[in-house]
C-alpha cells in the first residue's frame, strides 16, 4: 500500500520547549515543626487553601480523614495521627519542590521563545474531567449508544476481543463469544450505534423474548464485544455520555473557581459525581484512589527559555545514549526475537499466531532479566571502564563532582537507532549565580512529544506542538503506516495519563477507548504481522509487507498493560529508547557516587547508598553523620523523589520511613532557595523543562522499507507441526558448549543410517544441543539408550522430546523445506565424517582459514549460481554491519589477516552437497538469496561460530571468491 507523502520534503522542526512548574513557591517550604504536636502541625499545614484543594484532588480519602480529625468527628490514636501528619507533610513538600505535573500541585505550559524572561502569572487553568473508571460506568447507561468493539477478530466460530479493558477481568485479557445468527444480527444492528434499550427492542422485534434479548445484550457488553461509543470523549471534556446535567454544572463550577481557592466547589462536584455513579448501578470497580474528579493544570507562563539552555540540552541527549546501556528492547524481548528468527526466518507471522502458546511462541518471559553473556559484550565492558575511570578521577581529586570529557566518549559507539525525535527532561536550579540544568531521573524519551502528549486534550498550543512532531515522525517513516495505540486498561489511573488527542490518521484498535473518526484508518490486531528487519530485530507489518510504526505519545508505564500490548509497543516503536545516566554494575559495588557533569549540565547528582537495616530516626541520623550527607537530599524512585531537610527531625523521620529495610540511594538536592528558578506573584517556583529535539542523523534508526515477504498462513499448519512420535523426532539436550562436538559424534553413531541434523543453541545462557532424526520415536530405542547413559554420567543435563513447528516460510514452503532439511542432514553427516565439527585451534581461537574453506565449498554448491552467492554475501554484510555497529571495522580488519584454506573436509562436503543439489528431487527447492542466507547461517552455527566469528569467516570466503574470479578472468583474457 502507499502511505502518507505530505511530509516528503523532509525538514526537521526547530526545538520546542515545554515548562513544568510547581504551582506553590518554594518560599513555602514546610519545616517539620517538631515543637508542635502532630495535631497542631496538621492544622497548620491544612490552613493552606491551595494545598487543601490539591490534596482533595489527588487523594480525596486522605483529605476526608484530615477533615474528620480537625473537625472533631474522629479521634485517632497518636500513631494514626502521626501517619496523617506524615502523609500531609509529604504532599506539602512535593507541592513546592516537585515540578512533575500532578493534579493542581504542578502544571505544564508551552513557551513562546521570543518574549522576555520566564515568569509565572496567576491565571492558571484547570482541565477537569471525570475519572475514567467512573466515566466508563456512566457511559454504559441506557441512553448511551453501543457499537461493536473496533478490534473484534473472527476466529473459527467465535468473535474474539484480543485485549479488553473491563475491570471485571482484573488485568486486561482476551474474551470471546460464540457466533450465532442472533449474535450476527445484533452486531449488524449496532454498526451505527444503538442504545441498550433500542437494541433490546430491535432484537425483540425479530421474535426473541424480551428477557432473553436483555440477557444477550448484557452478555455482549460484559464481554466487551459491544462497547460504548464515547471513546476519546471520555477524556476530553465534561459533557460526556451518561453524565447528568447537574454533575456537569458542578464540574464546570469547580473548573472556573478562583485558582487556589476551589476546595468547596471541588467537594460539591465530587459529591454530585459520586451520587450519579451510585445511581447508575453499573459500577464495575472503584475510581483510582477514590478520586472521582481528575485535574490537569495548564500554567499561566509568560516569556521564553534562554537559547543557551536549549543548546546545552541539545548537546546532552546524544551523550546519554552513549554512556548508558539502551534499555529497549528489553532482554526478554531480545530472547523472544531470537526464537522468532529461528522458527520463522524472514516470514511475516500474524501477531496473534506468534503470541499463541500452542500455535506459536507464546509471549516473552522474564522481560527484564539480563542474559549472563551481556557482561562479556565488548561495548558494555568499554562502558564499564568509563564509569570506573570517573569514580577513580573523583577519588583522586577528592571532590564531589567529576566532569565527563569528550575524550572519555571516544571509545563508546554512537548507539544509533532512535526514532525521529526525542524529549529531554531537565530540572532547573541556581548555582553560583547562574541557571544549571540537571537531567531528571526520567532522562530522555522518544519519540518527541511524549512529555506533553497527555496534556494535549485540554491545551491547543500543546496539541499543535505534538502534531508538529508527529508529522515529522511520519515524514521520517514515509514508507510506513504510523499508527497510534488505542488501548485503555483496567486501571483508571493509567487511562488518565494514557490518552492524547488524535495525532495520526491510523489507529491500532485494541480496546476502543479512542472511539472512531471519519478519517481514521483502524487496524485490527488480526491484520498485524511480525517480521524481522535488517538489523535482526523485529518489526510490525501489514500483510502486504508495509511497515507499521506504533506510537503512544504519553509517559505511561506500559508494564501495566496486557503482555501482548507490551510486546507490540516494544516491537512497534523502532528505536523507542529511554537513555539516562546509569552507573550500571559499578553502582552495586560502592556506597557513594559523585556528581557527573558534561559541558555544564549535571547528568547525575552526588548520591550515597543506604545499605538497609532498621530505619529508625536514630539509625538514619547516625548514618547521615557518618556518611557526610549534605543538609538537603532527595529520596525515592523516578520523578517521584521527596525533597527533605536532614537537619529537621521530622524530615528525618520521613526519610527513615522512605528508606526502610532495603538498600536505597539518597541524592544531593539544591537548597530550597536555589531550587526556585521561575518568579511568580508570591515567590520563586521549582521548574523543569521538556526540550523536544530532532534526532541527529548518526543516532536515528534506519526507516523500515517495504519488501515482499512470505506470510505464515493457517492452511500450511498440517505440514508445519512436527508432533511427538510421528515422522521426525525432535530432541533437545542441555550441555556445556565445549561438549557439543563430542556429543554430536556420539549421537550420530547412535542414529546410524537414519537421516539426522543438529543445531547448536543458547537457551538463556545455557548450552543446548538440538537434534532432529528422521524416525518415529518408537524406532529410536538404541539412540535413547545412549542418551540415558549420557544423562546418567552427567555429560548432558535436561533432556526433552518436543513438538516443533517447521520453518516452512523461511525455506520457501513445505516442499522446499523438505529438500533443505535433507541438505541439513547431508552437511551434518559430512561434517562428522570429515572431522570438521570443530573449527578452532588448541587455544580455542577460531581457525578462520579452515572455516572459510568449508563455507566457500558450501556456498559454491548451495547457491544455484554465482550471482545468488554474491547477493547472499551482500545480505550478510549489510545485515551484520548494522547489527554489530562500530565493531564491524575491527572484524573486517581481522578478516583481512586470513586466507581461506582448502581441505579434504571441504572437498568432501562440497561433493556430498553437489550430489544432493543436482539430484532431480531437489529441483523444486527455493534457492533465492534470502533462503540461502538463512541456510548458510545455520551451517555456520553447526561449525560452532558465533555471529561475530561468522561475519569474519564470510568476509574471508567472499574475498577468496573474488580473487578466484579475478584469476579466472585473467586466464580467459
Amino acid at each position: 500500500m502507499r502511505t502518507d507523502r505530505s511530509y516528503e520534503n523532509l525538514q526537521a522542526p526547530s526545538p520546542t520547549v515545554a515548562v513544568r512548574c510547581a504551582t506553590l513557591p518554594v518560599t513555602r517550604y514546610p519545616v517539620g515543626s517538631e515543637n508542635l504536636s502532630p495535631l497542631e502541625h496538621l492544622r497548620l499545614l491544612w490552613s493552606s487553601s491551595p494545598l487543601r484543594e490539591s490534596v482533595a484532588v489527588s487523594s480525596p480519602d486522605l483529605a476526608t480523614r484530615i477533615e474528620d480529625v480537625l473537625s472533631g468527628r474522629s479521634e485517632p490514636s497518636e500513631r494514626r495521627l502521626e501517619r496523617l501528619r506524615a502523609g500531609l507533610l509529604r504532599f506539602a513538600l512535593r507541592a513546592v519542590t516537585r515540578a512533575t505535573p500532578f493534579g493542581t500541585f504542578a502544571g505544564v505550559a508551552d513557551t513562546d521563545r521570543s518574549a522576555g524572561p520566564l515568569r509565572l502569572g496567576s491565571g492558571h487553568r484547570r482541565h477537569v474531567r471525570v475519572d475514567p473508571a467512573v466515566a466508563q460506568d456512566l457511559a454504559q447507561g441506557e441512553d448511551v449508544p453501543l457499537v461493536p468493539h473496533p478490534g473484534l477478530v473472527v476466529r473459527g466460530d467465535r468473535l474474539v476481543v484480543p485485549v479488553r479493558w473491563g475491570r471485571r477481568s482484573g488485568r486486561a485479557t482476551a474474551s470471546s463469544v460464540r457466533t450465532s445468527a442472533l449474535v450476527t444480527q445484533v452486531m449488524e444492528l449496532c454498526r451505527d450505534g444503538l442504545t441498550r434499550s433500542e437494541l433490546v427492542a430491535r432484537v425483540v422485534e425479530s421474535g426473541v423474548p424480551e428477557a432473553a434479548a436483555g440477557r444477550l445484550v448484557a452478555r455482549l457488553v460484559d464481554f466487551e464485544v459491544l462497547v460504548p461509543s464515547a471513546g476519546r470523549s471520555m477524556f476530553e471534556g465534561l459533557r460526556q455520555p451518561g453524565v447528568p446535567d447537574d454533575v456537569v454544572r458542578a464540574l464546570e463550577g469547580y473548573a472556573t473557581a478562583p485558582w487556589g481557592d476551589g476546595a468547596a466547589e471541588l467537594a460539591e462536584a465530587q459529591a454530585a459525581l459520586r451520587a450519579a455513579h451510585g445511581a447508575a448501578g453499573t459500577s464495575t470497580g472503584s475510581p483510582h484512589r477514590g478520586a472521582f474528579v481528575h485535574v490537569d493544570t495548564y500554567l499561566d507562563v509568560r516569556g521564553a527559555v534562554p537559547e543557551d539552555l536549549v543548546k546545552a540540552a541539545a548537546a546532552v541527549a546524544p551523550v546519554l545514549a552513549r554512556v548508558s546501556p539502551v534499555p529497549a528492547p528489553r532482554p526478554g524481548v531480545v530472547r523472544w526475537a531470537e526464537r522468532f528468527r529461528e522458527r520463522y526466518g524472514s516470514a511475516l507471522v500474524p501477531v496473534l499466531r506468534a503470541a499463541d502458546p500452542e500455535r506459536g511462541l507464546g509471549l516473552p518471559e522474564k522481560w527484564d532479566e539480563p542474559d549472563p553473556s551481556d557482561e562479556a559484550d565488548p561495548e558494555r565492558r568499554r562502558l564499564l571502564s568509563v564509569r570506573a575511570s570517573l569514580l577513580d578521577r573523583a577519588r583522586r581529586t577528592g571532590t564531589g563532582s567529576v566532569t565527563l570529557l569528550d575524550e572519555d566518549l571516544r571509545s563508546l559507539p554512537h548507539n544509533g537507532g532512535w526514532p525521529s525525535s526525542y524529549d529531554l527532561f531537565v530540572g532547573l536550579s541556581q548555582r553560583d549565580g547562574r541557571t544549571v540544568l540537571t537531567v531528571t531521573p526520567v532522562g530522555a524519551r522518544s519519540p518527541g512529544g511524549r512529555g506533553i502528549g497527555r496534556f494535549t486534550l485540554g491545551n491547543a498550543d500543546l496539541a499543535e506542538r505534538a502534531r508538529t512532531w508527529a508529522g515529522y515522525d511520519r515524514a521520517v517513516h514515509a514508507e510506513a503506516v504510523v499508527a497510534e495505540l488505542d488501548c485503555g486498561t483496567d486501571d483508571g489511573a493509567l487511562n488518565v495519563v494514557g490518552m492524547t488527542v488524535a495525532l495520526h490518521a491510523a489507529t491500532l484498535a485494541l480496546t476502543g477507548s479512542a472511539g472512531s473518526r471519519e478519517d481514521d484508518r483502524r487496524i485490527r490486531l488480526d491484520e498485524l504481522f511480525l517480521g524481522t528487519v535488517d538489523e535482526g530485530s523485529l518489526g510490525l507489518f501489514l500483510g502486504d509487507g508495509t511497515p507499521v510504526e506504533l506510537r503512544q505519545l504519553t509517559m505511561l508505564n506500559t508494564d501495566q498493560y496486557a503482555e501482548i500490548v507490551r510486546l507490540l509497543l516494544e516491537v512497534g516503536q523502532s528505536g523507542g529508547v529511554a537513555p539516562r545516566w546509569s552507573w550500571g554494575p559499578v553502582g552495586g559495588l560502592v556506597d557513594y557516587v559523585p556528581e557527573v557533569v558534561y559541558r555544564g549540565v549535571v547528568l547525575s547528582e552526588q548520591a550515597w547508598r543506604w545499605t538497609g537495616g532498621r530505619g529508625s530516626r536514630d539509625a538514619v541520623s547516625g548514618w547521615l553523620r557518618e556518611a557526610g550527607l549534605p543538609r538537603y537530599v532527595t529520596v525515592g524512585d523516578g520523578d517521584n523523589r521527596l525533597h527533605l531537610d536532614t537537619e529537621d527531625p521530622v524530615h528525618v523521620d520521613l526519610l527513615a520511613g522512605e528508606l526502610g529495610e532495603r538498600p536505597a540511594w539518597v541524592h544531593e538536592a539544591p537548597p530550597p532557595e536555589r531550587l526556585g528558578t521561575i518568579p511568580g506573584p508570591d515567590g520563586d517556583h521549582a521548574a523543569e523543562l521538556v526540550v523536544t529535539l530532532p534526532t541527529p542523523d548518526e543516532h536515528r534508526a534506519r526507516a523500515r522499507r517495504w519488501s515482499p515477504r512470505p506470510v505464515v498462513r493457517e492452511a500450511d499448519d498440517e505440514a508445519r507441526r512436527l508432533d511427538i512420535g510421528k515422522g521426525w523426532t525432535y530432541l533437545t539436550l542441555k550441555a556445556r558448549r565445549d561438549r557439543f562436538d563430542g556429543l554430536v559424534r556420539t549421537l550420530a553413531a547412535a542414529a546410524g543410517a537414519r537421516p539426522w541434523y543438529f543445531v547448536r543453541y543458547d537457551e538463556q545462557g545455557h548450552g543446548q544441543l538440538r537434534l532432529r532424526v528422521n524416525a518415529d520415536l518408537a524406532a529410536l530405542g538404541d539412540l535413547f539408550d545412549v542418551v540415558a547413559r549420557l544423562r546418567a554420567d552427567g555429560t548432558v543435563g535436561e533432556v526433552a522430546v518436543r513438538t516443533f513447528e517447521l520453518e516452512l516460510e523461511r525455506y520457501g514452503g513445505a516442499v522446499s523445506f523438505g529438500i533443505w532439511q535433507d541438505a541439513f542432514c547431508v552437511e551434518s553427516q559430512a561434517l562428522v565424517a570429515g572431522a570438521a565439527l570443530r573449527v578452532r585451534s588448541s587455544d580455542d581461537e577460531p581457525d578462520y582459514a579452515f572455516a572459510a574453506g568449508l563455507v566457500e565449498a558450501w556456498l559454491s554448491v548451495a547457491a544455484p549460481d554465482p550471482e545468488t552467492a554474491d547477493r547472499v554475501l551482500e545480505l550478510v554484510d549489510e545485515g551484520y554491519a548494522a547489527e554489530l555497529g562500530p565493531d564491524v571495522h575491527v572484524l573486517r580488519a581481522t578478516a583481512r589477516q586470513h586466507e581461506a584454506r582448502a581441505s579434504d573436509a571441504a572437498a568432501a562436503l562440497g561433493e556430498a552437497l553437489r550430489e544432493h543439489w543436482t539430484a532431480p528431487s531437489a529441483v523444486d527447492a527455493v534457492r533465492d538469496a534470502t533462503v540461502v542466507q538463512s541456510a548458510l547461517h545455520l551451517f555456520c552455527n553447526r561449525l560452532g561460530l558465533d555471529r561475530r566469528e561468522e561475519f569474519v569467516v564470510l568476509r574471508i570466503a567472499d574475498r577468496a571468491r573474488r580473487k578466484e574470479r579475478a584469476r579466472a578472468g585473467s586466464r580467459a583474457g
